[in-house]
């Protein structure tokens, strides 16, 4: 029998938090109980819920395992919709802010290889491929009143600006011949953005010599936009994650995202990330998939503490000199 939902617009986290953890709320039962595992053994700090001396693998093995049975019940009872969800257009004064949005250099080149609208889809009926949220992310990354005008939710959920957090260069280690930097933030975002090979005038700088070629390996942030798949009748969430669960908390139906109109299936490797691509089974054959609003309750979703941590990337080099054969 499907046990009876404890939905809740909070956490349902009844253990302090150790010192120096943050909370993050994690879905089980959908998705691979080992990954489960493995990020609650490398990352979480259990003592607050199970003391310093117990092991408490199997209790989080039997976790995973009830949440995979609510979700057994739930292709019966809750399942996913057959047809598309109803996506509305943007309301007409916010499309004037949308050409602006899509005018930025930088949207454009990171949206540029899979067809793209923009619309308000449906919060209830988005499929969630990220397994774990940091609660108190959820609060800072929606800055909007409790209940947003338009242009108050289309500037959150569709930014023309890059996001204010915090962005370090901490160690540098180079000479002429190898050396490496290292960039951290707060914001698990950061990655590196592409690679690239700039030649003649532009290449010109601030150093020594006629510089001819200089390679680029840009570090930062994505374009920050929530944005969302859709694929054979289902919208999958792929990004804005944190603003998504804090604004459906707050009763919010529909928000703006950017949508990837994915006609075959390659569309969606070139759109989505690698865990949708290589997983596609769960989310888009499953009669009742993960969903966002499954982190609010707490048959599917568990609070644990976390070390608070910082993201880094660090770009290596080599640089070999030689002779080539005319």
């Amino acid at each position: 029998m499907l046990p009876p939902p404890k939905p809740s617009t909070a956490s349902d986290r009844s253990f302090a938090l150790p010192k120096g953890c943050t909370e993050v709320r994690h879905l089980m039962g959908a998705t691979r109980l080992a990954d489960f595992l493995t990020f609650v053994r490398e990352r979480a700090d259990l003592s607050a819920l199970y003391g310093e001396d117990s092991d408490p693998m199997m209790e989080m093995a039997e976790s995973w395992r009830a949440a995979a049975r609510v979700y057994d019940a739930l292709e019966t009872a809750e399942p996913y919709p057959q047809d598309t969800p109803t996506i509305f257009p943007a309301p007409a004064e916010m499309l004037e802010y949308c050409d602006q949005l899509v005018a930025l250099p930088h949207i454009r080149r990171e949206f540029d290889r899979v067809p793209v609208a923009i619309g308000m889809v449906p919060l209830a009926h988005l499929i969630c491929a990220q397994q774990r949220i940091q609660m108190p992310q959820i609060a800072t990354e929606a800055a909007v009143p409790q209940r947003p005008a338009d242009a108050e939710l289309f500037a959150s959920c569709l930014p023309l600006t890059a996001p204010p957090h915090a962005f370090h260069v901490i160690q540098q280690v180079m000479d002429e011949k190898q050396g490496s930097v290292t960039f951290a933030s707060d914001n698990h975002d950061i990655r590196v953005l592409s690679t690239q090979v700039v030649n003649g005038k532009a290449a010109e700088g601030n150093w020594p010599g006629y510089s001819q070629g200089v390679l680029a390996v840009p570090v930062g942030f994505s374009g920050n936009v929530v944005n969302v798949i859709r694929f054979q009748d289902r919208l999958v969430l792929n990004n804005g994650y944190h603003r998504v669960c804090d604004l459906q908390r707050r009763g919010l139906t529909h928000v703006p995202a950017i949508i990837h109109v994915c006609r075959h299936w390659e569309d969606v490797g070139l759109a989505g990330s690698s865990e949708v691509f290589q997983n596609g089974s769960v989310y888009f054959e499953r009669k009742r998939p993960p969903l966002i609003k499954d982190f609010a309750d707490s048959r599917l979703a568990i609070s644990l503490a976390v070390p608070a941590s910082r993201k880094f990337v660090r770009v290596k080099y080599e640089i070999e000199v030689g002779y080539l054969n005319t």
